[in-house]
């Protein structure tokens, strides 16, 4: 018992030190008013699933993945949000409040930026899987699903909170892609990625 509770303790802190950031884009995704709600909390546990198998595969072939081939995934936000600067001087997104984009789109989109953004957790979660029994690691994973949810419920709330809400809504989507480009240029810079193209 004293075991269980130990691992559960270990993966909420390893879960909050590499999430923190997660946060704050997941309530930017919420307070996007073009993406529906359902496929943006999907996106976020497919991309903590692919984070977590990544890690898996990592302590498999008892080797780290390199930093800075990770920190390729940093196009990927880099990418949307230039797509969705595009779009915002096209046309501003609240001026289209029924246009939503498809489950796909958003799903993909999430997933993505997620996995973009997990340096930090594959950094963390390969050692710890290294140094942990398979039963271990299933706990490990339920536990950062579990914290998962906890952070789309908070995010959620956030946006919605009659507070903070109006707020967030009015100024999310506008800064949005501009956090996203930085995003992908901090997860170069983070995980050396610079480095690849070195001469």
């Amino acid at each position: 018992m004293n075991s269980l509770l130990s691992t559960i303790s270990i993966g909420v802190l390893a879960f909050i030190a590499t999430n923190v950031d997660d946060l704050f884009l997941i309530t930017l995704f919420f307070s996007n008013p073009r993406y529906r709600v359902l496929p943006i909390i999907i996106g976020e546990f497919v991309g903590i699933l692919a984070l977590s198998a990544i890690s898996l595969v990592g302590y498999l072939a008892t080797f780290a993945i390199p930093l800075p081939w990770i920190g390729l995934f940093g196009f990927f936000p880099i990418f949307i949000g230039l797509k969705k600067l595009k779009k915002s001087k096209q046309k501003d997104d609240t001026t289209l409040p029924n246009s939503k984009a498809s489950t796909f789109t958003t799903l993909t989109s999430v997933s993505l930026v997620t996995i973009a953004n997990g340096g930090d957790n594959i950094g963390v979660y390969t050692p710890l899987f290294a140094s942990s029994q398979w039963g271990q690691i299933l706990t490990l994973i339920l536990v950062f699903l579990a914290m998962m949810g906890v952070w789309c419920v908070f995010g959620y709330s956030l946006v919605n909170n009659r507070f903070t809400g109006k707020h967030i809504q009015k100024i999310g989507h506008r800064i949005f892609p501009f956090v996203l480009i930085a995003l992908g240029f901090y997860v170069f810079f983070k995980c050396g990625t610079f480095l690849l193209i070195k001469p």
